[in-house]
């Protein structure tokens, strides 16, 4: 429909490649059936930390009211209603500091937040005395 030269149409059918493969693997979390093919394409390679993993994602899906894109604008519809239905369960990283410690530094460690607690009394101290 473009009437681009044959570079381009090559470059359109690997994005539309790598958008085939974006919906297969958001059908395949969707129904957790089987393998999810992330390694597919470079799209879904970069993805994969956002659509299965540990994080919340947001996928814009755009469309025109131009008659002749009537079909493509359908598709993108029905896209964005699969990737709807996706559900990551994103949890914040804990850092247990003191597992991350030997244990000669738990002693500095100590230290150190009783400094600290010292001088944010001190703080508050000369605040009031202002």
């Amino acid at each position: 429909k473009s009437g681009s030269d044959r570079q381009r149409r090559t470059e359109g059918s690997y994005i539309n490649r790598s958008l085939l493969t974006l919906a297969t693997v958001i059908q395949r979390l969707i129904t957790a059936s089987g393998h999810v093919p992330y390694r597919d394409s470079k799209l879904t390679r970069i993805l994969e930390p956002a659509l299965g993993g540990n994080s919340r994602t947001a996928i814009i899906c755009t469309v025109t009211p131009a008659a002749q894109h009537f079909a493509e604008s359908l598709n993108t519809l029905k896209f964005a209603a699969r990737a709807k239905k996706m559900k990551n369960r994103p949890i914040v990283n804990d850092v247990n500091v003191s597992g991350a410690l030997s244990a000669e530094d738990l002693p500095l460690l100590k230290k150190y937040r009783d400094e600290i607690e010292t001088l944010r009394r001190e703080k508050e101290r000369l605040r009031r005395g202002h």
